[in-house]
């Protein structure tokens, strides 16, 4: 078995060093942390794509998704393979010495089953016995009992103060010491002492009962007797309250008539006169607790969901400016006017709104009311906002503004900035900066878009672990048991 693992991993690491530079240039297009096991897809194009399917090269999606399902399977393989030769290799235990020889196992140890193997002669076979521990030397056993006996006494004493003063169960254990001696007991008054340890002293006088436990411990074919005077005194009666009598008396009532229908329960305890009531479940502090919890968190609750909308408002915002900006530019260079390129602009958006709500013929009122928060874009509503100041009055400049300060993004403020300045100053060099700023948008958007595929990847990368150690620990465990065994 060996061997062939050997064989096989000489195979894979051969192969892998062959097929270095097959399909380098796909593979070292891709991002190291969304393929952490790319180190492997040339090994995976070479032998894998050859073979099993060959993907279209115009296909880059389906390519990297085969590369990495075939790079995930191989490392499983090696990982499993790797287990197999280390398990292979692991000896057992050695236990024969001068190859004959079996080591018995220590005094308190207990007996030790073999499973082994021998030839005899031509045949081979398999036996099973077992090798009982070592024992303790004859002339030792004197002193192991009498250790024993004294300290056994103080087990069997259990609760008591002594053994003239026996008022509760005595412990009678089975086995006891290292090693363990099988110990049995005999009473000589079984009314009031039982084989068990048990007391019955409810009828024995006061100046109580004298009995003897005669004790045998054995090991082995040797045993050892010894005696113990005891005196069983009565139950000490302890004073009990009124809540205990309570208790006792209604316990009582309860198991006196358990074929009729209604328990009666005591009108009288102690000479005292009982007035029994119905107790309401309270269940108004828990209530009160849950409800206070939920109130101060609902405030935390409304805040967390009101800056993850600002974080995705901001996110959509900068992913609209590019296009704003360009279509903005465009309006501009073809002669429109600076309020006509905007309310243009707005047009475009409400009508591409009323295309998607699908109802062409509605009014604004309606058309607002249909919007899904889905193909609602912030960067168009604001805009729609100054363009109704601007037909209320406002002046243009103004509005501009605020449509900047609203969108609380300094690119918005910087196209608003440089609308407003060129109003004040004349449109001569205005399409320009504008076309300047459009470039700069494109160039932020590529960037934002990086950053969304990193958070998209470090988000998947806990699942993909979690499943990566699931896969290990499927394979450890049974090899890790079978090398305990």
């Amino acid at each position: 078995m060996t061997y062939a693992i050997l064989f096989v991993l000489i195979l894979i690491l051969v192969l892998f060093f062959l097929s270095k530079s097959y399909d380098k240039e796909f593979i070292d297009g891709l991002d190291s942390k969304e393929h952490p096991l790319k180190k492997l897809y040339s090994l995976i194009g070479f032998c894998w794509f050859q073979v099993i399917h060959r993907p279209q090269k115009s296909n880059t999606k389906e390519t990297a998704l085969l590369y990495q399902k075939g790079a995930l399977m191989t490392f499983v393989f090696l990982l499993f393979l790797i287990i197999l030769l280390v398990n292979d290799q692991k000896k057992p235990k050695e236990i024969f010495q001068d190859g004959y020889k079996i080591e018995r196992p220590e005094v308190g140890e207990g007996s030790k089953t073999y499973h082994l193997g021998y030839q005899l002669g031509t045949e081979e076979e398999e036996l099973t016995f077992e090798i009982t521990e070592k024992q303790v030397k004859k002339e030792d056993r004197s002193k192991m009992f009498q250790a024993a006996e004294a300290a056994l006494k103080k087990i069997i004493l259990n609760k008591n103060i002594d053994f003239h003063q026996v008022t509760s169960d005595l412990k009678f254990p089975k086995k006891f010491g290292s090693p363990p001696l099988n110990v049995s007991y005999k009473t000589e008054q079984p009314d009031y002492l039982w084989e068990d340890g048990s007391i019955r002293g409810e009828g024995a006088p006061r100046e109580g009962i004298p009995t003897r436990i005669n004790v045998t411990l054995r090991y082995f074919e040797d045993t050892y007797e010894f005696q113990i005077n005891i005196t069983i005194l009565p139950p000490i009666e302890l004073e009990l309250s009124k809540k205990d009598v309570m208790e006792l008396e209604v316990k009582r009532r309860e198991e006196e008539n358990r074929e009729e229908d209604k328990v009666t329960l005591p009108s009288e305890v102690m000479g005292d006169q009982v007035l029994w009531k119905s107790i309401k479940n309270n269940s108004t502090l828990p209530l009160l607790l849950i409800g206070i919890l939920v109130m101060v968190c609902i405030p935390f609750f409304i805040e967390q969901k009101k800056r993850e909308g600002e974080q995705q408002k901001q996110e959509q915002l900068l992913l609209d400016y590019p296009e704003i900006m360009m279509k903005y530019t465009l309006l501009l260079s073809a002669g429109m006017t600076t309020y006509g390129a905007w309310e243009r602009i707005v047009k475009d958006y409400n009508t591409r709104m009323e295309r998607e709500s699908g109802g062409a013929g509605r009014n604004k009122k309606k058309l607002s009311k249909s919007k899904s928060k889905k193909s609602k874009r912030y960067a168009y509503e604001e805009m729609i906002i100054t363009k109704n100041e601007i037909d209320l009055g406002v002046s243009e400049a103004v509005a501009y503004e605020r449509f900047g300060r609203r969108c609380k993004l300094l690119s918005y403020l910087r196209f608003s900035t440089i609308i407003v300045q060129n109003m004040k100053k004349g449109n001569k060099g205005m399409i320009p900066m504008l076309e300047a700023e459009s470039v700069q948008a494109l160039l932020d958007r590529k960037e934002q878009a990086k950053r969304l595929g990193e958070r998209a990847s470090t988000k998947m990368l806990m699942p993909m672990m979690g499943m990566l150690c699931i896969v290990i620990a499927i394979l450890m465990v049974p090899a890790m048991m079978s090398m305990g065994m």
